[in-house]
């Protein structure tokens, strides 16, 4: 007989665009950030950078548990990765406070 800690294990796969799976075990009380975390322990994916689907929509946010989902054992989640922007790309807003931006064309010395 399965103890209770056993009987709370989901297995869930995590699919690539590609087409191939990985497999994580959590619990009903497990958040997607803490699979999102076990992402980048096992495969060096950062945190920010990835996006979980289930059933194609989004998570309402990163907190919510498997339980609150409704995933069980046996769900598949798409996983995509957001490649990171050139500094070109980023926006004001994107930049924490305090980078100083440099221009190495500019000789300031």
């Amino acid at each position: 007989m399965a103890s209770s800690d056993q009987a709370d294990i989901i297995s869930v796969a995590v699919r690539f665009l590609s087409g191939t799976d990985e497999t994580f075990e959590l619990t009903g009380q497990s958040s997607i950030r803490k699979l999102k975390s076990m992402i980048c322990v096992r495969l060096g994916y950062p945190i920010p950078a990835q996006r979980l689907l289930l059933d194609g929509m989004v998570p309402d946010h990163d907190n919510c548990t498997f339980a609150e989902l409704e995933i069980s054992s046996g769900a598949v989640l798409s996983l995509i990765i957001l490649q990171p922007k050139l500094g070109s790309e980023l926006t004001d807003a994107e930049m924490p406070i305090g980078t100083v931006v440099r221009n190495p064309t500019l000789n300031l010395a």
